[in-house]
């Protein structure tokens, strides 16, 4: 790819060709279906969202051997 804008439309000409598709024996294509739920999406907000969970948790070991886990008894962070 050359561009980012070659790319977008590279990824519109295959969302074009997927709404043709059929998922195995399925009486109604990808479009047709996207047709039936399209009404009933809500708009993406305006304002930004966490799409994401961050949790802090203390790592505990699963054997007797502290040794064995790095970060043992340490607070990490998930995310």
């Amino acid at each position: 790819m050359s561009s980012l804008a070659e790319l977008n439309a590279l990824v519109d000409q295959w969302d074009i060709e997927d709404e043709a598709r059929r998922i195995g024996a399925r009486p109604r294509t990808i479009g047709e279906h996207l047709a039936v739920e399209r009404p009933l999406l809500k708009p993406v907000p305006d304002e930004s969202f966490e799409t994401g969970l961050t949790l802090s948790l203390r790592v505990l070991p699963a054997t007797q051997d502290k040794d064995a886990i790095p970060q043992s008894g340490r607070d990490v962070c998930v995310r």
